[in-house]
């Protein structure tokens, strides 16, 4: 009968521990942290990706910039200086151990800036995410023809290749940019 007892309460401090741990990760999730922001002390960033003006208390109103990331402007001796509120996120809450140079959205919404959906990212590592959710489309080639010969070339790249073209003004003389004085179109 002891033995039970004993091995019952071993049970429950280990499911004790494994509920603690879980409701301290839920905490983190669905709790709003907050964090100074470095250099401008008058400033917090929470892991929903909000900032609070600490002197007014209040929290400051998102913009976008011209990429449609949230910004904020924030204020110190030195002026005001915007920033992209993913970063802030990131900076704060997450480790960048690699010492990588953009944050990524995982889920690929530019303005879900909750810790969770956000990792430092090369910019490799950006493009080939971008890809692979399919929130970049690689643009199809435009074939090229030959006017006089009717030889169809897979696109401007290729032509360039193999006559030794400049690849932006054959693609400018192509889109009617610059005079198109060469026996080639698109298709």
């Amino acid at each position: 009968m002891l033995s039970v007892v004993a091995d019952t309460s071993k049970n429950l401090n280990k499911f004790n521990l494994e509920r603690t741990a879980t409701l301290d990760r839920l905490f983190f999730y669905y709790m709003e942290v907050w964090k100074k922001i470095e250099g401008f002390e008058n400033y917090e960033i929470s892991n929903f990706g909000n900032v609070k003006n600490l002197k007014t208390n209040k929290i400051l109103k998102k913009s976008f910039n011209s990429d449609f990331y949230h910004k904020v402007g924030l204020h110190n001796n030195f002026g005001q200086k915007n920033f992209n509120i993913h970063r802030l996120v990131a900076i704060a809450f997450i480790p960048n151990i690699e010492n990588k140079e953009t944050v990524n959205h995982i889920n690929g919404i530019k303005i879900d800036n909750r810790v969770e959906n956000l990792e430092w990212a090369t910019r490799k590592e950006q493009f080939d995410h971008a890809i692979n959710t399919g929130l970049f489309i690689r643009p199809m080639a435009k074939k090229v023809i030959n006017k006089k010969t009717g030889i169809i070339y897979n696109s401007t790249s290729e032509l360039c290749i193999l006559f030794n073209f400049k690849l932006s003004t054959l693609r400018n003389k192509l889109n009617g940019i610059r005079k198109n004085n060469t026996n080639y179109e698109y298709i």
